[in-house]
């Protein structure tokens, strides 16, 4: 299972939050969603899992 460390860095939190909502492809915006969701301690939500392998 994929999933990143706690994310501390408020100018990380505040980048994908922006690339979340203003991102100009939607894959972005898709991984910047899956990267926030997985610093909140979701794992085991599907969609973001399907984001997660196509990028690796």
């Amino acid at each position: 299972m994929k999933y990143v460390t706690t994310i501390t860095d408020e100018a990380v939190l505040l980048t994908l939050k922006f690339a979340k909502h203003y991102g100009p492809l939607r894959c972005i915006r898709e991984r910047a969603h899956s990267l926030l969701l997985s610093n909140r301690g979701f794992t085991s939500y599907s969609r973001m899992m399907n984001v997660d392998d196509r990028w690796y």
